[in-house]
């Protein structure tokens, strides 16, 4: 990742509304700024992007959007969150994509 990120101009950060996801932000962020005072000063964050998004638990998942923002600021966390499905876990036991 740290490779990645030298390399890059722009990154994503996905997130999936969970614990570990959270706690797994902060140490992205601390590498984020030591690839930027090292290597790369240039890095820019484009956008937050929240995955696996339950329709279903609207409040969690609510709250998860509003910290995110919070955090980074509206105008970085993207409007679009990638819903959850169970047909996306289905297409990769029968080695199929989502669109088959």
């Amino acid at each position: 990742m740290t490779t990645a990120l030298i390399a890059a101009d722009w990154f994503v950060i996905p997130v999936f509304p969970s614990g570990y996801d959270l706690s797994g932000l902060e140490t992205l962020t601390r590498t984020v700024e030591k690839v930027r005072a090292r290597y790369n000063p240039t890095l820019r964050l484009a956008g937050v992007l929240l995955g696996n998004y339950d329709r279903s638990t609207r409040l969690w998942s609510r709250e998860i959007h509003a910290l995110l923002k919070k955090k980074f600021g509206e105008q970085l966390v993207f409007k679009t969150a990638i819903g959850r499905s169970v047909r996306h876990r289905e297409a990769t036991l029968i080695q199929k994509t989502i669109f088959a």
